[in-house]
């Protein structure tokens, strides 16, 4: 009788074989894996299967190869050599929050405490020492920190300026008034962060628009996968859309492209952060709206509470949210007319609140978009609790990927 370990055994030096292809943090495609182990196609498909099934490669899309279009390849990592990376979030309303990243999700979190409206000398100290205790609790070192800002990032640059167009404020305009449209930003953020980050934590860093990094979070790892062109909304955390065409990020020539929370919707609105007025980030929760719901539920809601009364079918917070849908659509249908999407991602952390989000989004695009275009268009619910960290990964692994190209 054949000894029945005899294929296994085969295998499994296979197999060895296509780990030793491996050689640090690059990811591989399975033609580059061919390449580098002489096997044939089928047998490294077959492979490259198994071990992705054992969890010990891990699988994701990898950037766009130059020149070509569609979906991007499929790339593969060992699980063993998937060193982390460090997410520092700006984010508002909350302190900044540093975690740790790999291919299985976030692995650890330390929130500062520290606002990033702090200057340098308060804030730095703060996430040097929250980046050393995740630091401790990995083997690998951490390949690559990604700063997630909540402001438009051009290459080069740090914050945008304000607009000098709010100089075109009413005589009558308080400095109160003032400071709630032209918010304080520190000087360290006004220059290019990268290389003072770079110099307090002993990495490399990158800095991308939060809501960029959740598209190309959910274009790698999550609901819009598959999809050729997509656009990611996010709304919990402010108002914005990140635009993957052909697999790549679509920032623009200024770092503004997605920047939906900036459009016009009422020509004589509030006073915007970004100069100009009745942007959609100034109507989404208006404050007459909320003062409404404050004098009905006694005071004024947080998220969480607007969840809760969705979650039990309250007729104001249903309406509340289809209002917002619809408001939302409003600015994204010429961007789907223009690009034509296959697929809209919806904010993940919308929760509950997605239902009726999503309801008064498509009774509005069906408005204002091509019928054709909202017959095809795949409208879906996120399917990553933290896109962001996702979008850091993959531009982590491309930041390597391409360091490697020829």
């Amino acid at each position: 009788m054949a000894d029945p370990r005899g294929p296994r055994s085969s295998n499994t030096l296979l197999e060895r074989v296509v780990l030793d292809a491996f050689d640090g943090y690059t990811a591989l495609t399975r033609p580059q894996l061919v390449e580098a182990t002489g096997l044939s196609r089928p047998t490294v498909t077959a492979l490259v299967a198994a071990l992705v099934t054992r969890g010990e490669l891990n699988e994701a899309a990898g950037p766009p190869v130059s020149g070509t279009r569609g979906r991007p390849s499929m790339t593969y990592r060992r699980t063993a050599m998937a060193a982390p990376v460090a997410l520092i979030r700006l984010a508002h309303r909350m302190p900044t929050r540093v975690s740790l990243v790999n291919d299985t999700g976030t692995i650890g979190e330390v929130d500062t405490g520290t606002d990033w409206r702090q200057p340098w000398e308060s804030w730095a100290p703060a996430v040097s020492e929250a980046y050393g205790l995740l630091a401790e609790t990995t083997e690998l070192p951490v390949r690559r920190v990604v700063l997630a800002a909540p402001f438009p990032v051009e290459e080069g640059h740090g914050a945008p300026p304000v607009s000098s167009h709010l100089g075109q404020q009413p005589p009558d305009c308080t400095a109160t008034s003032r400071s709630r449209v032209m918010p304080d930003i520190p000087d360290w953020l006004v220059a290019d962060p990268r290389p003072a980050v770079s110099a307090l934590l002993g990495r490399p860093v990158s800095m991308l628009n939060d809501a960029n990094l959740a598209a190309l979070g959910e274009a790698r790892y999550g609901a819009a996968r598959n999809a050729g062109n997509a656009i990611h909304l996010s709304v919990r955390h402010g108002i914005g859309a990140g635009i993957i065409i052909n697999g790549r990020l679509l920032t623009g020539a200024s770092g503004m492209a997605g920047e939906i929370g900036h459009v016009q919707v009422v020509e004589d609105g509030p006073y915007c952060m970004c100069g100009n007025r009745g942007c959609v980030v100034t109507q989404s929760f208006d404050p007459f709206k909320i003062e409404a719901l404050t004098s009905r539920y006694g005071h004024e809601p947080t998220f969480d509470d607007l969840e809760d009364l969705v979650a039990a079918g309250d007729p104001v917070g249903l309406r509340f949210f289809t209002d917002l849908g619809a408001l939302h659509a409003k600015t994204l249908a010429a961007p789907i007319v223009l690009l034509d999407p296959d697929t809209l991602v919806i904010d993940a952390e919308l929760r509950h609140t997605a239902i009726p989000f999503i309801a008064g989004l498509k009774a509005e695009l069906a408005r204002r978009c091509p019928p054709r275009q909202t017959e095809i268009l795949s409208i879906v619910r996120g399917t990553l609790e933290n896109a962001i960290a996702h979008g850091a990964l993959a531009v982590a692994n491309d930041e390597e990927a391409a360091a490697h190209q020829p």
